[in-house]
């Protein structure tokens, strides 16, 4: 895994409820699934304090990663292949949610006023919702990133927001001092918005 991702690992180890039981949480576009794996398979270097497992539902548009999970991800027990701005959601999708997530998923999304759509329609799906995207303007360094975001973005629309420093991983140390050089400034930041009304 990438820098970017243990610091999202680490952003939504930060802001979810220790005990997870029970809980229905919603994962839009999950792509491979990786981050809510490592998350509650409690590995990798952030140990997650949680107790009980959460029912997880997920929403990718890419039929291949709806495969991959059936196949590889055992902690999805629902799956739908659907485009996230595609509102609503069906029922069995959006009925009695404790936690919605949706991590890095948003900048590849070319259409931002249909996008912030589908984020104010998730705002009310749970008592707990949480956004995670880049900030500034990745598009030409990384081809699949379609739309800019920023921390104004998210406050404007009534989310707590923080931004962290995605430092270079000692996974990937020579992509990651490439990606450096390349955009000409320290690495990157994300973005990390949440509401909660626990």
């Amino acid at each position: 895994m990438s820098g970017g991702s243990w610091n999202i690992i680490k952003a939504l180890t930060d802001l979810l409820p220790t005990d997870l039981t029970n809980k229905r949480m919603l994962d839009i576009g999950f792509g491979c699934g990786q981050v809510t794996h490592v998350l509650l398979s409690n590995s990798g270097r952030y140990a997650v304090p949680y107790h009980g497992m959460p029912y997880v539902l997920g929403i990718d548009i890419d039929q291949s990663n709806i495969d991959f999970a059936k196949k590889y991800m055992p902690y999805y027990k629902e799956l739908l292949v659907r485009d996230a701005t595609d509102i609503p959601y069906p029922p069995a999708f959006t009925k009695d949610l404790n936690i919605v997530i949706c991590t890095q998923m948003v900048e590849h999304i070319e259409n931002k006023k249909k996008t912030i759509e589908m984020i104010k329609y998730v705002w009310n799906l749970a008592p707990l919702v949480i956004f995670t995207t880049m900030d500034g303007d990745t598009r030409k360094t990384i081809e699949t990133h379609k739309s800019v975001w920023y921390k104004k973005d998210f406050t404007k629309l009534g989310f707590e927001t923080k931004l962290n420093t995605i430092y270079p991983s000692s996974v990937l140390p020579i992509l990651d001092f490439l990606s450096y050089l390349r955009r000409g400034k320290r690495i990157t930041r994300n973005i990390i918005a949440w509401k909660q009304n626990f």
